[in-house]
């Protein structure tokens, strides 16, 4: 059994890095500028990768890296925030958070049109700004749906403790609960960094000049009427690689994380379990009358 899911794995990382080894090898190889793409002439070159000097390339990485690394923070950010509103109270609202999640079931392209519109009538409909909007607003909700979980449970642990201490909701959020989320919180700003990284449906849409277009925009611009440039396309599609990279590190994270917060976790139940047999006062950083307290980490 143990050798049959070893050449599944083995199976599966092929066929999922073909693609990719196509990708790199035709960039270097690939000598035409258009028509259809042959790998008759084996000659590595660098030519395709220096006629991405003229496409300003190092423009739309770092268009593409500055949208996707601020419309992440923004919308891990605001998720957190939501997230402890409609969670972190006696009553959680349950049904507010259900709404917010259905917004993902709707297409994006439902939104487009309406968010196009809102930005050109305030004077930023074709900027940066009003992509790193809109990507943080689509990954407010992804983000929603990784932090929400976590969050629920630490309330369930953590909060009966915090209301005998008398504790602030904003040492209740600093103290308590954004420790414990450290892990989760890095691995929704890194989904989201990735979608907004291999966004195109917006990014098509509210940045077209060359002075704003993303990595992504700019590939697609080697698809013309008059041919496709492969060289030059496969050369770019090797820098967006980069973020297929960091999609593997998201893997790799999620795994990490979720080793280390289990253990965290069966720790944490338990104290929810034994929260009411407890005779002594836990703290969180606050002075307490007992006189052994317990420090919530």
């Amino acid at each position: 059994m143990r050798l049959l899911t070893k050449a599944f794995v083995v199976a599966l990382v092929t066929v999922w890095s073909l693609p990719l080894l196509w990708v790199i090898f035709c960039s270097f190889t690939l000598h035409l500028l258009g028509g259809v793409p042959s790998t008759g002439d084996l000659t590595l070159t660098t030519a395709n990768f220096k006629c991405l000097q003229q496409a300003e390339v190092i423009d739309a990485v770092l268009n593409s890296t500055w949208i996707a690394l601020g419309s992440a923070l923004l919308g891990t950010s605001a998720a957190l925030l939501i997230a402890f509103g409609l969670l972190c109270r006696p009553v959680p609202m349950m049904k507010a958070l259900m709404m917010v999640f259905s917004g993902r079931t709707v297409p994006p392209i439902a939104f487009l049109l309406p968010q196009y519109m809102f930005f050109r009538n305030i004077g930023i409909g074709s900027s940066r700004w009003a992509l790193l909007l809109v990507d943080a607003f689509t990954a407010m909700s992804l983000c929603l749906v990784f932090v929400s979980p976590f969050l629920l449970r630490l309330h369930n642990a953590f909060f009966e403790q915090v209301q005998i201490d008398g504790a602030s909701s904003y040492i209740y959020f600093c103290r308590v609960l954004l420790p414990q989320l450290k892990g989760p919180l890095l691995f929704s700003f890194i989904a989201a960094f990735m979608l907004s990284w291999s966004d195109f449906l917006f990014a098509g849409v509210f940045v077209v000049s060359e002075p704003t277009r993303t990595l992504p925009v700019l590939i697609s611009s080697f698809l013309t009427s008059y041919g496709t440039a492969w060289g030059p396309m496969y050369a770019a599609l090797c820098v967006a690689l980069l973020g297929a990279f960091g999609l593997i590190g998201v893997f790799l994270l999620g795994r990490a994380v979720l080793s280390r917060m289990s253990p965290g976790y069966e720790h944490v139940n338990e104290r929810s379990s034994h929260a009411t047999s407890d005779n002594k006062s836990t703290t969180v950083g606050i002075p307490c009358d007992s006189a052994n307290t317990n420090g919530v980490q």
